[in-house]
This record gives C-alpha cells, sequence and structure tokens, in this order.
C-alpha cells in the first residue's frame, strides 16, 4: 500500500499520454488560442514534472505536445484578420 505523498508524486510524473485530459477532442478547428495557450502550460507543466521525476521519454513528449499547441495557436492567429491599429483608440 502507497502512503498519500507517493500518490502525489506518481501524479506529477507526467501521466500517461494517450490518455491524458490535456489532449483537446477532435475539435481542434473549435479550439481558441487561448485554449491551446493554456494547454501548452499544463503541457509545459507536465514535462517539468515529468523532468523531475527522471522521465526523459514523457518529458519530451510533454515538451513536444506543447509545442504543437503552441504552433496551433500562431497558425490559428496567422488566418485571423489583420486588426488595423486605428480602430483600437
Amino acid at each position: 500500500m502507497s502512503s498519500e505523498g507517493e500518490d502525489e508524486e506518481l501524479d506529477d510524473s507526467g501521466g500517461d499520454l494517450e490518455s491524458d485530459d490535456a489532449e483537446p477532442d477532435d475539435k481542434s478547428e473549435e479550439t481558441s488560442v487561448e485554449e491551446l495557450l493554456t494547454l501548452s502550460a499544463d503541457a509545459f507543466q507536465r514535462a517539468d514534472a515529468a523532468l523531475r521525476a527522471g522521465d526523459l521519454a514523457a518529458y519530451q513528449q510533454w515538451v513536444e505536445r506543447a509545442a504543437g499547441y503552441i504552433a496551433k495557436a500562431q497558425e490559428l492567429l496567422s488566418q485571423s484578420p489583420t486588426r488595423d491599429d486605428s480602430d483600437a483608440a
């Protein structure tokens, strides 16, 4: 039987990438830039936890996932109509 502290340590190790909630459903086209950036921040936190736990494979996977979210956000931003600065005031 494991102690509560050990369970918390396992939860911080990055978890199973396949069953994780950090991945949006197949509605990536509907995912906002803000959501993608939130997902990337979560993935970077999980990567950091995996690195602290010594799980370099999970660390690499979480970093790659975070980079993918950022790339999708950049793509969405590049597709957005550009705002004219004269509209800002």
